[in-house]
């Protein structure tokens, strides 16, 4: 039969920091949509800018309509 030993600190292995395992290039922004989306503004902007917002969205892995939207939002609450 084994014997049991008893567990330290040195053997439990969230006692250490693990802030060095941790990896932001794959967190993605999460969206959380308290009122509905039921007023649509139609606006225009030259193609190229559509054409690099697509690109853009397409690396943060979301659609361009969201991204855009986001942008908005984001200026608008930056200057209220």
């Amino acid at each position: 039969m084994k014997k049991r030993t008893e567990k330290t600190v040195d053997d439990d292995p969230l006692a250490e920091d693990l802030t060095g395992y941790l990896s932001t290039l794959k967190w993605r922004k999460t969206h959380f949509i308290l009122e509905p989306n039921d007023t649509t503004v139609t606006i225009r902007v030259p193609k190229n800018l559509v054409t690099v917002a697509k690109r853009v969205a397409k690396k943060r892995g979301i659609k361009y309509h969201r991204m855009m939207r986001d942008a908005i939002v984001d200026c608008v609450v930056k200057v209220a």
